[in-house]
Order: C-alpha cells, then sequence, then structure tokens
C-alpha cells in the first residue's frame, strides 16, 4: 500500500482541499459563507501564530485545510464572475466588431471560429466589451486568424436545450472562456482591418502550418485527418465517421494529445538525444526536450490535457536530473493545484478530469495489476505491460465516462492495445518526418510508414466497431454513484483479497454495479413519450427497443433532429423509425399504443394515452394552463427549458 501520509504528499492533500473549495463555492457561493470562512481561516492562521508552543501542530492541521478550501471558495467565484456577462441580445440584431482567434479549415457550406468582440452596437450605442465569441458563417471564407471584422447579427448565450443524453456544451465553452454564439450570412459581413500577431505568434503559427503542409505532402483524406489530430493536436478534418470508431471502440482519449501522447514523444526525443551525448550533456539535453515539449502544447492548442502532461512530464524530467527522491503522484498533484490555481474553471472540463483521473490510475493501481500476471516472453510481456496501463486507467475513468457519454466500449482494451502499438508508431514516423522529409528515399520511407500505421488504425477500429455487441448504451444514473463505484473498484485492486475492506469494497461494488444494470435495463425497456426542445416540433414514441420519431417538417429535412436523436438513444436504446408530420392531421398505432396529433392554426395536440398535449406556436394564444409552448416562446413550460417525458404508467413529468 501506498504510504499517504501529508508529509511524503503534501500536494495530494493541498489539492484535495484546494478542489473541495471550488466545489463549494461552485454550487454553495453565499457571501455571509464566504465571509464567515475567511474569518475562521484568519483566526486559525493567529492562533496557530501565537498559541503553537501551547497547542503543537493540532491547530496547523486545521489551519492548512481551511486556508485551501476557503482560497478555492473564493478563486472559482472570483473566475465565475470575470466569465459572467450582462450582455443580452437575444432579440435584438447588433453590429459586432471582432477579431478572429481560431479558425477551422471551411467547408464548402460553412466557416466556423473563434472571435474576439471589441465593439457591439445595439440602438446606435457603441459598447466597447471583451468577450470570445463562437461563429459561423453560411458560406466558405479565406479569412485567416487576425482578420478583424464587422458583422450584423443575432448574438446568443450558448446553452443547453436540455434534451436526453445531450453533450454539456454550455460548460464545454465556458471553460474556454466562451459564452456567446452567433450565425453571420456572408453578404452582412465586412473585412475591415488586420491584427497582425505577436512575433511568437506568428512564429508558432508559422511553424504549424509549415508542418502541416509537411504532412499534406504525403497524406489525403482521413489518413491526413488522423495524423494532424494525433501528431498536431488539430481535429478538424476527421468526419464524423471516423470520430464515432474512436467514441464506440474507447479510443477517443487518443485523438486528445495528452499524457500518452507526451509520454512517447519525450521517449522518442530521449532516445534521438542519445546520439549525441558526445557533443551535448544528458542535462542540458534534457532541458532542451522540456522546452521542445512546451512548444509543442503550445502548437497543439494549449488544452488543459496538454498542459497537464507537459508540466508533469517537466517536472519529473526535472526531478530525475536532480537526483532528488521524487514522487510522481506528489508532482502530478502539484501540477493540479498550478493549473486550478492559475484558472479554477479547469476543474470541470471533461478532459482536465479523464485524464488526470487516468493518471491517477496509473500511478496507484498499475504495479498491482502488471503483478497478476509475470510472463517470460518478452513479446507478451510488452503487451501485458500494455494492457496493465490501459486497464489501470480505465479503472479511474470508466464512471466517469458512463456518466458523461452513457455508453460502454466491450472491447476497449483490443482498441488500446492497438493503438498503443501503432500511435507510438505514427508519433515517431510523424516526428521522424518532419526532420527528413527533404531528405531523398529516407523521407519517403517514413511518409510509407506512416501512412500505413494510420491506415491500419483507421481499418482495425472500424473493424472493432463492427464487432457484434461492440458498444453498450443506455447508462443513465445519478451522479453520487462515480465516486463510489471508483473508489470500490480502486480498494477491490489495491487490498488482499478477502480482507475486511476488500470484502466492503466487493459489496458495494456488487451493488452499485447492480443498480447501474437494473437502471440502464429500465432506460432500454421504458414506454413513454418525449417531446424535444427543437426549432422543429419533435417528438418520439419510445415502447422497449422501437423508437418512432415524429419531425413537424418535410421528409428531407429529418436529417436535421438525427444528431439529437443519436444523443437521447444512448441513454434510451432502441430503434428508430421516422416519420414526417408537416401540415397533417394524421395517427399512428404500435401495439395497444395510439398516438394522433391534429393541427390547428397556431398549436398542434398531440394525444396519446387518453389525453391531450397542446403544443402552442404563438405567444399570444389563450390557453389553459396546461400547454407546452414552443422553444422560442417566454413561458414556464417552454421547451426551452429542456425535453419533457410522460410515462406510460403516471403520465407525469420527469
Amino acid at each position: 500500500m501506498l504510504n499517504f501520509s501529508f508529509y511524503r504528499n503534501p500536494f495530494v492533500f493541498l489539492t484535495t482541499y484546494y478542489c473541495i473549495g471550488l466545489f463549494l463555492g461552485t454550487n454553495y457561493f453565499h457571501w455571509e459563507y464566504a465571509l464567515i470562512s475567511s474569518l475562521l481561516t484568519l483566526l486559525f492562521v493567529l492562533f496557530d501564530w501565537n498559541f503553537r508552543d501551547y497547542l503543537g501542530d493540532f491547530i496547523s492541521k486545521l489551519t492548512i485545510p481551511c486556508m485551501l478550501i476557503s482560497l478555492g471558495y473564493w478563486s472559482i467565484h472570483l473566475s465565475e464572475g470575470k466569465s459572467n456577462s450582462a450582455l443580452s441580445f437575444s432579440n435584438t440584431p447588433v453590429t459586432i466588431e471582432f477579431s478572429i482567434e481560431e479558425l477551422e479549415e471551411s467547408s464548402a457550406n460553412s466557416t466556423r471560429g473563434i472571435g474576439l468582440i471589441h465593439q457591439i452596437q445595439a440602438n446606435d450605442e457603441p459598447i466597447n466589451v471583451q468577450e470570445k465569441v463562437m461563429f459561423y458563417i453560411d458560406s466558405s471564407s479565406s479569412f485567416k486568424i487576425g482578420d478583424r471584422l464587422i458583422a450584423t447579427s443575432y448574438l446568443h448565450e450558448i446553452e443547453n436545450k436540455g434534451n436526453p443524453g445531450e453533450f454539456n456544451q454550455e460548460q464545454f465553452w465556458r471553460n474556454k472562456g466562451v459564452l456567446y454564439s452567433t450565425f453571420i450570412h456572408a453578404q452582412d459581413l465586412k473585412w475591415i482591418d488586420y491584427d497582425a500577431p505577436s512575433s511568437f505568434d506568428q512564429k508558432i503559427l508559422n511553424l504549424h502550418t509549415y508542418l502541416s503542409d509537411v504532412i499534406k505532402e504525403y497524406l489525403s483524406g482521413q489518413e491526413l485527418a488522423l495524423a494532424q489530430a494525433l501528431i498536431l493536436g488539430d481535429k478538424s478534418l476527421l468526419n464524423q465517421e471516423t470520430k464515432s470508431a474512436f467514441s464506440s471502440t474507447g479510443a477517443m482519449h487518443v485523438l486528445a494529445v495528452s499524457g500518452m501522447h507526451i509520454a512517447l514523444i519525450l521517449q522518442i526525443l530521449l532516445y534521438i538525444a542519445s546520439f549525441f551525448y558526445r557533443f551535448i550533456s544528458r542535462k542540458n539535453a534534457t532541458l532542451f526536450i522540456v522546452l521542445l515539449l512546451w512548444i509543442y502544447a503550445i502548437l497543439t492548442g494549449f488544452s488543459p490535457s496538454v498542459i497537464r502532461a507537459v508540466f508533469t512530464f517537466s517536472m519529473l524530467a526535472i526531478a530525475q536530473l536532480s537526483g532528488n527522491n521524487y514522487r510522481p503522484i506528489n508532482i502530478l498533484f502539484f501540477s493540479a493545484l498550478v493549473l486550478l490555481i492559475l484558472e479554477p474553471l479547469f476543474l470541470y472540463d471533461i478532459g482536465f478530469q479523464l485524464s488526470y483521473l487516468a493518471m491517477i490510475g496509473i500511478y496507484l493501481t498499475y504495479e498491482q495489476i502488471a503483478s497478476w500476471f509475470t510472463p517470460r516472453n518478452r513479446v507478451l510481456d510488452f503487451f501485458w505491460k500494455g494492457t496493465s496501463i490501459g486497464f489501470a486507467a480505465q479503472v479511474m475513468t470508466i464512471p466517469l465516462m458512463l456518466y458523461y457519454f452513457h455508453q460502454f466500449p466491450n472491447y476497449f482494451i483490443l482498441s488500446n492495445l492497438i493503438l498503443l502499438v501503432l500511435s507510438g508508431v505514427i508519433l515517431g514516423a510523424g516526428i521522424t518526418l518532419f526532420i527528413t522529409w527533404k531528405i531523398p528515399l529516407v523521407g519517403q520511407l517514413n511518409a510509407f510508414i506512416l501512412f500505413v500505421s494510420l491506415w491500419l488504425s483507421l481499418v482495425s477500429l472500424h473493424w472493432i466497431e463492427g464487432l457484434p455487441g461492440a458498444v453498450a448504451y443506455g447508462f443513465h444514473f445519478p451522479f453520487f454513484i462515480v465516486p463510489l463505484l471508483t473508489l470500490s473498484a480502486y480498494f477491490l485492486i489495491l487490498y488482499v483479497p478477502f480482507s475486511r475492506v476488500w470484502m466492503f469494497s466487493s459489496l458495494l461494488f456488487a451493488i452499485l454495479l447492480s443498480w447501474i444494470v437494473l437502471l440502464r435495463f429500465d432506460n432500454m425497456s421504458s414506454h413513454h413519450l418525449v417531446i424535444f426542445n427543437h426549432s422543429k416540433l419533435t417528438f418520439a414514441l419510445k415502447n422497449g427497443e422501437q423508437i418512432h420519431c415524429f419531425v413537424d417538417t418535410r421528409p428531407q429535412e429529418i436529417s436535421k433532429a438525427k444528431f439529437m436523436l443519436d444523443a437521447y438513444t444512448k441513454c434510451y436504446p432502441g430503434n428508430i423509425e421516422w416519420h414526417a408530420i408537416k401540415g397533417l392531421n394524421g395517427s399512428f398505432i404500435l401495439g395497444n399504443d395510439t398516438i394522433t396529433w391534429q393541427t390547428k392554426e397556431d398549436e398542434k395536440v398531440i394525444r396519446w394515452n387518453r389525453k391531450n398535449i397542446p403544443i402552442q406556436y404563438s405567444a399570444t394564444h389563450k390557453s389553459d394552463g396546461n400547454s407546452i409552448y414552443m422553444p422560442w416562446i417566454e413561458h414556464p413550460k417552454s421547451l426551452k427549458h429542456g425535453a419533457i417525458i410522460y410515462d406510460k404508467e403516471d403520465f407525469a413529468r420527469k
């Protein structure tokens, strides 16, 4: 067992205290509590300062947690205060002046990017602001980063729609400092200036473009897209089919440049540097490689997972050079504390959570898992160690992934084993290609190796995705199960079988797992009617494995609702059959279910289970108070507050 005393691993405790403060500040912030916590901390500090000789270190043990919790309590509030803006122009067209900070490659139909708003003009009153906005332009464009534009459009706050299984995009973009979105017609957009980036930013941009051009010289299609994602952290070229293959096989983490990538790159660079130790000392070579890792982090977008990985491995490399005794788990938590002090909202970033949990799982359980089997064959030993690392990471992350994504990839061990080998080859060949691409034959050989490894990765993942039962859907359960399941799995691995702690953990693990399975079965076999928050009236009747989805639109426009239903079926799995009900009165019979709909002037009445559900299209229409209002209508029962589910048995709102 690991010794987790404060003096051996202080940052494990300090970071935990700080995270508790962040959580409390997010969910329970009140000025009275904030002042009380600050005064209590100050009181403990004064007592510790003046009465240490009488009380020993008892007060110190209370002072440190109180200081960190109080710091976290205030930090999250101040951070959210900077992010919360009073801007609200959802119903009024405004003229915005913004500069492009990020830009995805344009498609034939649209361009998407992130801009920084400098000025908003509404009702002839200019307002100077500094807010980030996600913009969409309804055509391809030749704009570049640094362009300053003026556009007339509507500015909307990014909000979740509240449909079952949907991704929490509001929190995701808030963590990136982006609170607003806007859709711009090309004819309403005008270029006015170019803000040249700083010399350093321009060099990084030029380097990224140069490396991207090197890859494009030899690759195309999804091999190019995957190479850009794995090597440069640019996922903009990946199509939905490839993303789905990675998600369904439990390999989505490979697409995000994180600890595995940084560790492989570090090992590759250290191996290359070993040939030059006669010209440069090991210490200087390591410091130079650490500098390259930070440049690479900036190059790939400086995401929380990249920052965590680079910072942690930098600390580990420097600690190894110093020759001092160090503990990786302590350094890992130190890096988390530094990042969370700089940006408290990182705590709620999914990538940040999963990357740290994966590393914690590796540090805490890898050695124990690897000891379960000791192969004598070197090749088998390599694959077993790779499997152990993957399993150790999954122990801590699977409960959270089930909670966020509502699915479980049954063949994740197989996919991770394949990518463990191929991703190393891809990164090695990619880095070597950047160095040797102008050398005849050598560059072509590296490019060929890179292409083959990328092609094999794609073929393997699509094959695994097509295996029977590749993905299990329907996991939808309360959040409190996540930490309990994670801790019970950890104790099951770490403690001796049939000891008291192991027996208690086994019982808890079995109860929680049974609960999740029962909830999943209930979701899969559920019988309900759901009305979605969508621009077009969309409702679905679920009866066990059958889902009949009705959309108030033309048949050729049904595809716009499919993304929403894909998220829904992750929580409530089933086979979907689509029905267009544009301008029709009709009925549908499924077994004992009869559902009818009738169109009136400004409402559509759905009748199911002997009850009418009026859907209001006009804000001025008088109703009996039992109606549901479309999402653009302000009303307590508006669909803008989320989907409404009616159960077959009680017909009550969930």
